[in-house]
């Protein structure tokens, strides 16, 4: 590996250092437990804990890099996790043994490290220029996308520069740098080109596995954590209505509310910004396949006769419509592919978890909703395409009206040409009105379906013996509002 890839040597240095210290504290503990005679799994577990310390301290030296080790950034996380929730333990649960200040002050100590180390990793950038790249152009002609650092890709800030120039002054072309190269059309055309697979549907998997994959890992991930604020909120409520309930646990669960406030937020921004990466390179990559077919093909657009079956004809409006609608449509199915599937499956399990066969009697509503608005709906197209039609058929009159009104005014022909122009405008206004009550309906049914649901679903809870609760209550409220977007773009749509 050439030397100006390795990065500064403090970093390594660092890393082994509290890997190796880490390492012996826990095989220390793990030996200090098995001697004393606690029970064989806790000492176990200090040596499967020191094993991933280990690989800490191998992984800098074997593989000296200066891009962000991911897979040691998942190992740092998960055990400012576990010490989070230990020391959080030793806090907050009272019926817990107290380990003393110094134990107290020492597993605090351990997370502050393990946070330093995450915000070294958060500096380190996400790639290094080449020697064909100045490093002065970064963000001035070269997109900065591909060079910000871990903590520039999570939050965005690579587009601050941009931004903030445009917030001075007005943005010219020269103002705004280039695509990245992820990105152009060309570099992305070739790529996909040259794969191996040999069908259009492997192509496109291969092309885009790893957009696609990380976006389906991140969508669970995103909802499960969208979720657990009204669990939270739930457990908040009944210990502030349980008087025999220690209040801290309300603070706990209000602060975990805001961690995953906070984890939703990212967890959000990442998945549409990979689910959109994916959407547009799909595109460019039909577009450009389409392309480069039709310069192969034999155009058809003017000819009178075509023969029957012929497999090099292709006429220029299937051209257009391939490139310009049916690429855009197909790659903008990835972006409601499994998350509304996922979302209404791991939302009815919740809602059957608070509410038990109570929660699917709302369902009711849907059932009795859906056919209202499917004729709302359609009954919609149909408006429009009417009003579209009535607004030409008024512009048509004002047209001829103004083209020919020397002739109008010379056979005095004024006030049968203004009762025209009354009259189609009445017959447009018609149209809008009955565009305005389906509306009208629509809003409606949206708007009280969730009432209903809700009204329903707590009507059959109580009925079935159950006690509805503050908690129940205000969680089930939250959890029917929040499936209500995906069930409006499966079943009200």
């Amino acid at each position: 590996m050439p030397q100006g890839n390795i990065g500064p040597q403090w970093r390594t240095v660092v890393f082994v250092f509290v890997g190796l210290l880490e390492c012996l504290t826990r095989l220390a503990g793990g030996s200090y437990l098995l001697i004393t005679g606690h029970p064989r799994w806790t000492g176990v577990q200090q040596f499967l804990v020191a094993l991933t310390w280990l690989y800490t301290v191998a992984r800098p030296i074997l593989r000296p890099i200066s891009t962000p080790p991911y897979d040691m950034v998942v190992l740092y996380v998960a055990h400012i996790a576990g010490g989070t929730l230990q020391l959080g333990g030793y806090i907050f649960l009272h019926n817990a043994p107290s380990p003393g200040t110094c134990v107290l002050a020492v597993l605090s100590a351990n997370v502050v490290v393990l946070i330093a180390l995450v915000v070294i990793i958060m500096g380190m950038p996400l790639d290094l220029p080449s020697p064909f790249v100045e490093k002065k152009n970064i963000g001035w002609s070269v997109s900065p996308e591909d060079y910000t650092t871990l903590w520039g890709w999570l939050t965005f800030n690579w587009v601050k520069p941009l931004l903030k120039r445009g917030r001075n002054a007005t943005l010219d072309e020269k103002d705004v740098w280039a695509l990245s190269p992820t990105f152009q059309s060309r570099p992305i055309f070739i790529k996909f080109s040259t794969l191996p697979q040999k069908t259009l549907l492997a192509k496109i998997w291969a092309a885009n596995s790893f957009d696609i994959i990380v976006d389906f890992v991140l969508t669970p991930i995103g909802i499960l954590v969208n979720y657990a604020v009204p669990f939270f909120l739930k457990q908040v409520l009944d210990a502030l209505d349980d008087p025999a309930r220690n209040k801290c646990n309300a603070y706990v669960f209000a602060i975990l509310m805001f961690i995953c406030s906070l984890i939703k937020s990212q967890v959000k921004a990442q998945h549409l910004w990979f689910i959109r990466r994916a959407c547009t390179r799909l595109r460019s990559e039909l577009m450009a396949a389409v392309y480069d077919k039709t310069l192969k093909r034999r155009d058809f657009s003017g000819a009178v006769e075509q023969k029957e079956g012929n497999a090099n004809a292709a006429n220029t409006g299937k051209i257009i419509n391939l490139m310009a609608s049916d690429s855009d449509k197909i790659s903008s199915t990835l972006l409601s592919l499994y998350d509304t599937p996922m979302e209404i499956i791991i939302a009815s399990v919740l809602l059957y978890q608070l509410l038990g066969i109570s929660a699917f009697a709302g369902a009711l509503v849907f059932l009795l909703g859906w056919p209202l608005n499917s004729y709302l709906s359609r009954r919609s197209l149909w408006i429009h395409k009417g009003l579209l039609k009535a607004k030409d058929a008024r512009m048509g009159v004002l047209t001829e009206l103004i083209n020919a009104v020397k002739f109008i005014k010379f056979f005095g022909w004024q006030q049968r040409w203004i009762n025209r122009g009354l009259e189609a405008r009445e017959e447009e206004m018609r149209w809008m009105t009955k565009a305005r009550m389906n509306t009208v309906g629509l809003n409606s049914l949206w708007i009280m379906a969730p009432i209903l649901i809700s009204i329903v679903s707590f009507f059959t809870y109580v009925m079935l013996g159950h006690q509805l609760t503050i908690g129940t209550a205000f969680t089930a409220i939250a959890l029917f509002n929040m499936i209500r977007r995906p069930l409006e773009g499966h079943f009200f749509a």
